[in-house]
């Protein structure tokens, strides 16, 4: 071993007293790789950071490499040393004589994207080795949550390093960002959608569809269709995208909701033995057709009760994996509704509970760059208390007022039957808007006894 290596060893951190796996030789190879020859260092900046050095010297000696480099400043030894030296931190590195040392010992250049390969997978192995580490503190402590969300969220966080490198996510340079940015002006000014639709086209007009990492809140008092709404939304990215959906009812089993969702998309009134009504030939027909079409979707149905914020997330990760290995791609999750998706944590407000759930929400739309389409739940005069929260983290926010709510009401007190095709006069109204939509108010026409919106207008 070489006094470098030797030297090196002594002062490297340890976790849980035995010493983490690292390659002080690939990480030495990486940058004398850079200092001979500095136009692999573009290659190596792509792939590595300072913080994923497991040495510190060797982490300060490559941060000025990246800060050479950016600067388009020459790299080499010497105005390394130079660059450490105007900070004050070249004696933390072992002075000249490590430089030296670290560029005298380097193997082949033409094997440095090997090299930095090796030094970010110790790195990641390093990461789920402390992560693990945390998990199994917090199983000895107070987890404050379910059993079930705790794995979830465990398996949630060891699972996000292997795919994305850290806890935190990667994020991209601004060149990268930008130039999605005029993509998606480009393709707006074409007459593009950007992001899923909802299939109502007023609507569309106006909110100018989800994309990754939004939330979207559906607003509504009861029974005046926000979870057929959303049912219905969910199923149009499904049949038409062809991407993949995560949906989770808190208040249906997923064999109800999945036959709510064939009965809506088949128009047809859903049968009770209660009625003992039957199908006609006509029915039975449109709905085995509407079956085979929705069965080959990718779209996944949840009905946990009780569930919470790491359940969701761990719905998303797990669905991602699944829509993937059939060729699609997860770009929606729904959760129906905010106030029964239980919080995580230990929050006595009843105000706080629900910001902390939707914060929670956004939270996960952005870090698995998923939309996410949720409704909340307001009372008969159109509003919450928790409204406020809900809105300020939304991305866009939609509220249903049903003009003729009431008269079906009346009806049902009359013990009046309902009767199909009756339709319901809906305002939607966007009180807010963000990433490129406008505010203000579409129609639009509910048949609840199908539970299905239709993109008629109607006058007053």
């Amino acid at each position: 071993m070489s006094s470098l290596k030797r030297n090196e060893e002594q002062r490297l951190p340890s976790i849980a007293g035995r010493v983490p796996p690292h390659d002080l030789d690939a990480e030495a190879a990486v940058l004398s790789a850079c200092m001979l020859k500095d136009n692999v260092v573009g290659d190596v900046v792509a792939v590595l950071r300072p913080e994923h050095f497991y040495s510190p010297a060797n982490a300060l000696i490559f941060g000025a490499i990246e800060a050479l480099s950016r600067d388009r400043q020459p790299v080499d030894s010497v105005q390394v040393a130079s660059w450490l030296r105007s900070r004050d931190k070249l004696a933390e590195v072992g002075g000249i004589a490590h430089i030296a040392e670290i560029v005298d010992a380097t193997p082949a250049v033409q094997h440095v994207t090997s090299h930095a390969q090796i030094v970010h997978e110790r790195w990641l192995v390093r990461r789920v080795i402390a992560e693990a580490q945390l998990i199994a503190a917090e199983a000895y402590g107070d987890i404050g949550e379910s059993t079930q969300s705790f794995l979830l969220s465990s398996a949630a966080r060891i699972s996000q390093i292997a795919e994305t490198g850290s806890v935190d996510g990667d994020g991209c340079h601004v060149a990268i960002s930008l130039r999605e940015a005029f993509q998606e002006i480009n393709d707006r000014a074409n007459g593009k959608g950007v992001g899923l639709l909802t299939g109502i086209r007023s609507l569309d007009a106006c909110i100018g569809g989800m994309g990754p990492g939004s939330l979207t809140v559906i607003a509504a008092p009861s029974h005046v269709g926000k979870s057929s709404l959303v049912r219905q939304i969910a199923l149009r990215v499904a049949l038409e995208d062809r991407a993949g959906v995560a949906l989770w009812s808190g208040e249906q089993p997923h064999t109800e909701c999945s036959l709510n969702i064939e009965h809506q998309h088949a128009g047809v009134r859903p049968k009770t033995g209660i009625t003992n009504d039957t199908y006609t030939a006509d029915e039975w027909r449109r709905l085995t057709e509407s079956a085979t079409l929705i069965s080959a979707t990718p779209l996944w149905m949840h009905d946990s009760p009780g569930a919470d914020t790491n359940y969701i997330h761990g719905m998303i990760r797990r669905r991602k994996r699944d829509a993937e290995a059939g060729g699609a791609k997860l770009k929606l999750a729904v959760v129906d509704y905010i106030q029964i998706l239980q919080h995580v944590g230990r929050i006595d407000q009843r105000t706080e509970q629900v910001a902390s759930v939707v914060k929670a929400l956004k939270r996960i739309a952005l870090q698995e760059q998923v939309a996410i389409l949720t409704c909340s739940q307001l009372n008969e005069n159109g509003d919450a208390r928790e409204s406020r929260e809900i809105f300020n983290s939304a991305d866009k926010f939609i509220a249903i007022e049903n003009l003729d709510f009431a008269a079906r009401k009346e009806a049902e007190r009359d013990e009046q039957q309902w009767k199909d095709p009756t339709p319901e006069r809906v305002k939607l109204t966007i009180r807010k808007a963000r990433g490129g939509g406008t505010c203000g108010t579409v129609r639009a026409t509910f048949y609840p006894t199908v539970g299905r919106f239709e993109d008629k207008r109607w006058e007053d």
